[in-house]
């Protein structure tokens, strides 16, 4: 189930989404070109460099403020709308469905997307959701106030000047260098439960493709075409070659005669 409950415009959403394709598309494939490594083990935080830069490239400065944050090894961007407050996070799917498991374990320190949930304190599911809500809530209600308590003040720290409304985490799926989905979504700042249906902004994603098919047929035509070139200049040999035997034979006949 989706709506249309962040206010953000298409322009800006299909910026968002052409970052994701030209990183996993056109930079992973430029950079496996130029390395020409032995071995392929992977990119897997690299790709988080593309899609940094690429989002830092194509948002607007006067619109958007992007702040590279190191949380140990790995340095993670905010992306953050400065006329609505909005902070955008973005993160694969995947990784979005294990955090959801993973809140359960009162151990594990919070995790920086749970730091930035925060920010959605006191929203409350939609009515759609309350059923959901409080049975992934269900017997660790008495162990999360702890890790909801570090998760703040980690979120004072993550959102330092900055004011925000609404933390609005950006997941997304991916194969073989191609943006499959794009989802936006309000986490609870609880359990990252969704506090209303996501936003599915996957719409946007085929306009980028189509350029790229448009481009892709355009060289499969040609390459069609210099086949036919090929095949015709060939059968024009063979006809010439099929003429001068032809021809030989007729020379040899009158000379016999």
């Amino acid at each position: 189930m989706q709506s249309n409950s962040i206010p953000l415009s298409d322009k800006h959403k299909e910026l968002i989404i052409q970052a994701l394709v030209d990183a996993l598309g056109q930079d992973v494939k430029e950079y496996k070109e130029e390395k020409q490594n032995y071995t392929g083990n992977g990119i897997p935080h690299i790709k988080w460099d593309f899609i940094n830069t690429r989002l830092n490239n194509y948002l607007d400065n006067e619109e958007f403020l992007i702040r590279p944050i190191r949380r140990g090894f790995y340095e993670h961007i905010q992306v953050y709308h400065k006329e609505t407050c909005l902070m955008f996070v973005l993160m694969r799917e995947y990784r979005y469905e294990d955090l959801k498991k993973e809140i359960r374990n009162t151990l594990n320190p919070p995790h920086y997307v749970f730091a930035y949930a925060q920010a959605n304190d006191g929203m409350s599911p939609s009515e759609i959701f309350p059923t959901q809500f409080e049975f992934e809530l269900a017997g660790i209600e008495n162990l999360l106030p702890v890790k909801i308590e570090e998760a703040k003040k980690q979120y004072d720290i993550l959102a330092s000047d900055l004011s925000v409304d609404k933390f609005v985490l950006v997941t997304f799926t991916e194969k073989a260098g191609v943006v499959k989905s794009v989802k936006a979504q309000i986490p609870s700042s609880v359990n990252l439960s969704e506090l209303v249906p996501y936003e599915d902004w996957s719409e946007h994603i085929d306009v980028f493709y189509e350029e790229v098919r448009f481009e892709n047929s355009y060289e499969e035509d040609e390459e069609d075409s210099n086949i036919v070139s090929l095949k015709e200049k060939i059968y024009e040999e063979e006809n010439l070659t099929s003429l001068k035997e032809k021809q030989r034979d007729e020379n040899e006949e009158e000379k016999g005669k």
